[in-house]
């Protein structure tokens, strides 16, 4: 050290290249939050597409097969998620057997006394993942 203070144009120097970092820093914290709230978004819209659809087959459940699964795809038709309604395959309806003491749904392939909806959304795009090498999620409730 000589003793010499050091000039003003010197210490701006050193705060542009910390402000360059730091808004980096800061700006990847952005998306990173913007994507996972997305992402969150998404589930709680396939978990209200799958409560809807399940509890209107569960109001038709004592008719045939055919009108329980189409009832269950019109319900989840009307909702949302990601952008785009939300589609069921048959496979995404199941019948089975819920167990009130160990609170569990054991699937059955025939009628018993519950119906159990799984929604899907795959391959819904990101807003900045791309920057992470990732542009698509998949999500299910």
């Amino acid at each position: 050290m000589n003793g010499k203070r050091p000039t003003s144009g010197e210490r701006r120097a050193a705060i542009a290249v910390w402000a360059a970092f730091l808004m980096v820093l800061v700006v990847g914290m952005v998306a990173f939050g913007v994507d996972v709230g997305y992402m969150t978004l998404t589930r709680a819209q396939l978990q209200n597409a799958a409560d809807a659809s399940a509890m209107a087959a569960a109001a038709v459940m004592a008719e045939p097969d055919a009108v329980v699964h189409s009832t269950a795809q019109e319900y989840a038709g009307y909702q949302v998620a990601a952008g785009n309604n939300v589609l069921l395959s048959n496979d995404d309806v199941e019948f089975g057997v819920w167990n009130v003491d160990s609170r569990q749904f054991t699937p059955t392939g025939t009628r018993g006394n519950a119906i159990r909806v799984t929604a899907y959304r795959q391959n819904a795009g990101l807003f900045f993942g791309g920057i992470l090498g990732r542009q698509t999620f998949t999500a299910s409730a």
